[in-house]
């Protein structure tokens, strides 16, 4: 079934139902990458350069302002693979449901739609753009004091011939105290785990992962939200802000076939924000043991955070300057950053420019075609 039929399908559900306040929307979300990492000498990481172009784009069916469903694809093309039109196609099909305080996702849906706040020790860069889906689900809460929560369960894999059954299951929670008008303290943690078993080739190598991050700190209070974005989202606008968080990141695990027990590796990481109409310094601190030491083992297919939480140094230091400014309405984004990483051995760089483009139109709406 092609974007037409789907369409086509959409419209007579909305045409011919009974339920009330029916919408048919077009939704396309562009990115192009730039992104190149000068890692050479490092015992943690490896050089690369990245430059792509990444399109997503669906079809939506809304009714009674909560209920959303969801078709469409995702497509990547990196620059310079001449094999074929894309490297990647993907499906995207999802139910989500969107409430006051509870937000839920069912399906194949986009990672921007998570909201937890995850030490890079999580989710490293190159699987942000590679794998840019979620396949599984994910159930968001927050309230108005502060509270904010989510748990998301992403099958990562499926257990054949061709591929190990994986699946991981994380989540974050968050919770403010303002003890000033523009001034918060916050508490929180984010939590993963991750299960690799067999293929349907391999025997007894089950691996157990896991990753814990409670943190404490301290930022300025939000501004309220101004205005909104083209997709109806809400921009809030901060003339000047920080963002201190001291983290404890402990990282069980067991490799089941080698019969070595658990390893515990830990550590400490203090990460620091500023910003500034669009300028924005980061700094993340990470001082403790090698968070993945079967790493030589089993590589980036067990873990999916940054490599240089494989320091074997003890030390990893990760500096960002950025800048970020949106145009158009909101509809477009530019974001450029220079980062440098230190392992304990060397100093390295890494240049990312990011362009996004992301629009959205209604395209049936049955509260502008009353019933007769």
């Amino acid at each position: 079934m092609n974007i037409r039929q789907i369409f086509g399908l959409l419209a007579a559900i909305a045409c011919a139902g009974s339920v009330q306040a029916q919408r048919v929307g077009w939704e396309a979300d562009f990115k192009t990458r730039f992104d190149n990492r000068e890692f050479t000498g490092s015992s943690c990481n490896e050089s690369q350069t990245i430059f792509l172009a990444d399109l997503s784009t669906a079809v939506s069916y809304n009714w009674l302002d909560r209920n959303t469903l969801r078709f469409g694809v995702q497509m990547q093309k990196d620059f310079g693979d001449n094999r074929d039109y894309f490297s990647e196609v993907r499906p995207l099909a999802s139910y989500a449901y969107r409430a006051e305080r509870l937000g839920a996702d069912v399906g194949i849906f986009s990672r921007d739609e998570l909201r937890g706040d995850y030490s890079h020790a999580f989710f490293n860069d190159s699987l942000r753009i590679y794998d840019p889906t979620i396949q599984g689900m994910a159930v968001r809460y927050r309230n108005p004091k502060g509270l904010r929560a989510e748990l998301v369960l992403n099958w990562e894999g499926m257990y054949s011939e061709y591929s190990r059954e994986k699946f991981r299951i994380f989540g974050a929670i968050h919770k403010d105290w303002s003890r000033e008008a523009d001034k918060r303290w916050y508490v929180g943690g984010g939590l993963s785990m991750f299960h690799f078993a067999n293929s349907a080739l391999t025997e007894g190598n089950v691996v157990d992962n896991m990753l814990a991050n409670p943190y404490v700190g301290f930022a300025s209070k939000a501004a309220e939200v101004v205005r909104r974005n083209a997709d109806g989202r809400p921009t809030v606008e901060r003339p000047f802000w920080y963002d201190f968080r001291a983290g404890f990141l402990w990282a069980p695990q067991r490799d089941r076939i080698a019969d070595e027990g658990w390893k515990a590796p830990m550590g400490g990481e203090l990460r620091v924000r500023l910003g500034w109409k669009g300028l924005e310094f980061e700094n993340n601190l990470y001082v403790g043991e090698n968070l993945m030491p079967l790493f030589g083992r089993y590589g980036s297919e067990l873990y999916a955070g940054e490599r240089w939480y494989g320091t074997r140094d003890r030390i990893y230091n990760r500096t960002r300057l950025g800048y970020e400014r949106s145009f158009a309405s909101e509809t477009i984004r530019v974001q450029a950053g220079m980062i440098f990483h230190t392992d304990g051995t060397g100093l390295y760089t890494q240049q990312v420019v990011q362009v996004s483009v992301r629009l959205g139109k209604t395209l049936y709406d049955q509260r502008n075609h009353p019933q007769r």
